[in-house]
């Protein structure tokens, strides 16, 4: 039985409906029940069953229990009390008699762990998804020790910057190469890029001005007919370089599909 409700371990509520009675017929609640480890000169013992009661004054040990439950011996005189382990006599705790009680010298074990990372990637979940510049703030003024690189590559970040779900992976492709050529032009650097859906085979013209996209496409066309196939389906986002008369004239002259893609994701459009 213990006061202390902070040795406990495997703390579990009290739900019986005894007591303890001390030597003044009073009644103490029992309010828990767990474990206590004791420290040894070579194992740890474990005490189960080990009754929480707040209005108790001192720790108090069942020696018929223990001894049964561990397989040790327990010796007394006038001064001194020792817990021995039977199979091997060694003295497993020592004690002194104080004020007609006996006191085991080290009874209960207390640690403290502190724990130590240096990773930059830990801090920064630990510190609320702080950014680079607040990390280097605290190691400067000696508050955290940082030994490692920030990698930059927080998966909770990434998502919770993000302004929109990513788009689910395009799971069919056209069978026969150039059945559908997609187009796209990138800036600041301005090229346009042509890209075919069943080779994934990628063509990037560079141009100086987004007018010259319509005399590349004419250029790539003629390669890619001359050398492969003709182009049955022309695949474009909607950029405005591509409403003009000369391109749908020029579709229409050569058999070409026009296709635009959606503006938005279909679940917004519903």
């Amino acid at each position: 039985m213990t006061p202390s409700e902070g040795i406990l371990s495997a703390k579990l509520p009290y739900n019986g409906s005894d007591s303890v009675i001390v030597g003044n017929g009073t009644r103490l609640p029992i309010h828990h029940v767990g474990q206590v480890h004791l420290s040894t000169s070579v194992l740890p013992l474990t005490l189960n069953n080990v009754l929480y009661v707040p209005k108790l004054k001192y720790n108090l040990l069942f020696v018929q229990k223990l001894c049964k439950d561990h397989n040790c011996e327990v010796g007394f005189d006038s001064s001194i009390v020792h817990v021995k382990d039977k199979a091997t006599g060694t003295t497993l705790l020592p004690g002194t008699s104080d004020g007609g009680a006996y006191l085991l010298s080290t009874p209960i074990s207390h640690s403290a762990f502190l724990a130590v990372s240096n990773s930059r990637d830990v801090w920064h979940r630990r510190l609320d998804h702080c950014g680079s510049r607040v990390l280097d703030n605290l190691r400067h003024k000696n508050f955290i020790s940082l030994t490692s690189k920030f990698s930059n590559n927080c998966v909770s970040c990434k998502l919770g910057k993000a302004h929109r779900l990513p788009f689910n992976d395009v799971e069919h492709y056209y069978g026969t190469p150039f059945h559908r050529v997609h187009y796209d032009v990138w800036q600041p650097l301005v090229y346009v890029v042509f890209v075919d859906d069943c080779t994934r085979f990628t063509w990037i013209y560079p141009m100086k001005y987004k007018s010259e996209v319509f005399w590349h496409f004419c250029a790539f066309q003629k390669l890619v007919e001359t050398m492969f196939d003709r182009i049955k389906l022309f695949q474009s986002d909607g950029r405005k370089e591509i409403d003009d008369d000369s391109f749908k004239d020029h579709f229409v002259r050569h058999g070409i599909y026009f296709q635009k893609s959606c503006p938005k994701p279909l679940s917004r459009m519903a």
